[in-house]
């Protein structure tokens, strides 16, 4: 099993106040505090420099979330060898319209 946290959702009772997460200095701060064996949900939507992150973390990043204007992070994932998951977050457009931009993705 691989367990995903979510440092953007997670309680203020786990993570200090003063921890922002959305900065690449939060995950700094963070992740030596996790056992190695956990993994984190990158949503990149919700973070300022996601490809620094990936590139500083890719082995410890279980699952990312990407939109519509994320091309940097899907060229840093697989310039990192990222194979997990990738959830692509759309907003409106016909089926029609999300095979395109799904394709675009995957031959990206």
């Amino acid at each position: 099993m691989r367990l995903c946290f979510d440092p953007v959702m997670c309680p203020k009772a786990v993570l200090p106040a003063a921890l922002n997460i959305a900065k690449t200095a939060g995950f700094d701060a963070m992740m030596p505090e996790l056992p190695d064996r956990a993994h984190i949900w990158l949503n990149a939507m919700h973070v300022d420099n996601a490809v620094g992150i990936v590139d500083k973390y890719v082995g410890r990043i279980g699952m990312v979330t990407i939109g519509e204007d994320d091309t940097d992070v899907i060229h840093a994932l697989k310039a990192n060898g990222y194979e997990g998951p990738v959830v692509f977050n759309v907003a409106g457009g016909s089926v029609a319209d999300l095979r395109v931009r799904v394709e675009e993705i995957l031959n990206t």
